[in-house]
């Protein structure tokens, strides 16, 4: 029989349910610890641990939370059916066909998952199911038999085609009638990731718990969201951004084509063609990026907040946007509708990145009037530095051209079977002590007209044993003046220095060239970059390697 919730939401809902929810009864007399455990439920082990005045009154309790918990469970099913009972199977059987009427409880649980889409950018998507379907199937499939021999993966092809219909859009919810839709005969609803939130939040608030700080902050979150999306909601014109809290950014404001009007835009003037202003604006509270798609008169035609940006600091609202760095208006998808490149300058004030600046890349593509933006794609044009200029954003999405490989790659082999440039006359063999004997391999991957400059250590075997990307967040590789491996701190160890000079466009558009040193400490059990040094000493033209290898040494106060 087909699992009812997937493994991952039963091991979720019993590692919750048995850890954190410690439920007290009626605090008045003295408590006594009960336990129970169900196991019919959400195909799990679920243990309920709760302090009462009396077992009876514990029992009545876990009788009232079983009976919610099998209702839930049936409701929330997307593979069996139940008499009487109209479900989430029900919904997806019903496809692109007719609407049909559910419990609230599963409007509220349809609802909650677009929140919690929109609070994480997509990677919550109750619309998935056409694509994890698939993975059952075949799961299911390779179970039947205890041989792994005729075990399959499912085909490229096949995710591929099932992820177009995994739009979230797609899903209409008619409050009113109580009837939610799908738009798209082939999206089907997978709510194994939104069920745990659904089930805690709605049934056992009837608990009393010891809240924790994070539950109460959570909370607050939530709390701030649906403010802030009241506000958000009510942007009707562009007039109306500064009365709801945003900042209108003035020197981001452009035409552009769109190649078909949103169906709700029934009372715009304009045809389609025509060309509509793309507009963007900060909120002032939470630092978060909105852009806007308006008419002549200023009416919105479309607008969003789900944004890369917007997530850099998981599960707060506020973030670090500091400006909108890069619009520019593209056919990225070669579907002949412009679509937005978007790269957004922003400066973490805590955390891993404190004080620093960075890009967040991200593509918003036009279709049928409207846009969507997939995370999948802004996830790796920012993760694998394909971020710093939109000529790189679309020679990845558009070309298939990508970084990736820089970061992932295993051996040498993988780097040139990628078209990685090595640079012969600066690579070379050392030994590298705790390390052993090591090639080091310096070299550059054209994207776009920019070169990706990274270094590799390399094993007698062939593997990389440690990179380094001394560029960061630097456009290309403007020269290479040198590298050398040397014991710069005087711990007996080997270190790596590397002296180049990289390019960047300037807030006018400027070629800019900076000189830099970066300097890579051997430790025990890898190498660990300079902060100190290079902190303390600002590059010049007129240095050179080997006049900054007697600096660096006689910071650390020694010399050879």
């Amino acid at each position: 029989m087909k699992s009812r919730i997937t493994r991952m939401t039963a091991a979720l809902l019993a590692a919750v349910l048995s850890l954190s929810l410690l439920v007290g009864c009626k605090p008045k007399k003295e408590l006594t610890r009960y336990t129970t455990i169900f196991y019919d439920v959400f195909d799990t082990v679920t243990q309920v641990i709760a302090y009462c005045e009396s077992e009876e009154d514990f029992n009545t309790q876990m009788q009232a939370l079983h009976q919610d918990l099998i209702a839930y469970n049936q409701l929330y099913d997307i593979y069996n059916d139940y008499d009487g009972v109209v479900n989430v199977k029900t919904i997806n059987e019903n496809a692109g066909k007719a609407p049909v009427q559910v419990d609230d409880r599963i409007l509220s649980m349809l609802e909650l998952a677009r929140q919690m889409y929109d609070l994480t950018g997509g990677k919550i998507n109750i619309a998935m199911g056409s694509v994890l379907g698939i993975w059952h199937d075949y799961r299911e499939a390779a179970e039947k038999d205890a041989s792994e021999a005729d075990n399959t993966l499912p085909t490229q092809e096949e995710l591929e085609a099932a992820a177009q219909h995994c739009d979230i859009n797609d899903l209409v919810i008619d409050e009113e009638a109580k009837t939610p839709k799908h738009r798209k005969r082939r999206i089907m609803l997978s709510i194994v990731s939104i069920v745990l939130f659904v089930v805690l939040s709605a049934q056992l608030s009837t608990f009393s718990f010891s809240v924790t700080a994070a539950g109460e902050r959570g909370e607050l979150v939530a709390e701030e969201y649906e403010r802030y999306r009241e506000r958000f909601d009510r942007i009707e014109k562009i007039g109306d951004l500064e009365d709801q809290g945003f900042r209108l950014l003035e020197d981001q404001i452009f035409a552009m084509p769109l190649q078909k009007l949103p169906e709700e835009a029934v009372d715009t003037t304009e045809e389609p063609g025509d060309e509509v202003w793309f507009y963007a604006a900060l909120d002032t509270r939470y630092h978060r990026l909105a852009v806007f798609i308006a008419d002549a008169s200023g009416q919105i035609l479309y607008k969003t907040d789900q944004l890369e940006a917007n997530y850099c600091y998981l599960g707060e609202m506020r973030q670090p946007v500091k400006k909108l760095a890069s619009v520019s208006f593209q056919d990225v998808d070669n579907d002949r509708d412009t679509d937005i490149i978007l790269i957004v300058q922003c400066h973490n004030d805590r955390g891993d990145y404190q004080e620093e600046s960075y890009k967040v890349g991200d593509v918003l593509f036009q279709d049928d009037g409207n846009f969507y933006r997939d995370y999948r794609i802004s996830d790796k044009i920012n993760r694998f530095d394909m971020n710093k200029n939109p000529a790189c954003i679309l020679n990845f999405v558009r070309d298939g051209r990508s970084t990736e490989f820089l970061y992932t790659a295993e051996t040498l082999a993988d780097l040139l079977n990628h078209n990685f440039n090595v640079i012969e006359e600066q690579s070379y063999t050392r030994n590298f002590e705790k390390l052993g004997k090591l090639k080091v391999v310096l070299g550059t991957y054209r994207m776009a007209e920019y070169d990706v400059f990274m270094i590799y250590l390399i094993d007698e075997q062939g593997n990389i044993v440690w990179s380094f990307q001394p560029m960061e967040d630097y456009d290309n590789l403007y020269a290479l003046k040198g590298i050398q491996g040397k014991d710069l701190d005087g711990d007996g160890l080997k270190d790596l220095v590397v002296f180049a000079k990289y390019s960047y466009e300037g807030e006018n558009g400027e070629l800019l060239v900076d000189t830099v040193c970066t300097i890579y400490y051997q430790r025990t059990a890898g190498f660990e970059k300079d902060t100190d040094f290079t902190e303390n000493y600002e590059c010049t033209e007129e240095d050179t390697l080997e006049a900054l290898v007697t600096k660096i040494r006689a910071y650390w106060g020694w010399q050879t």
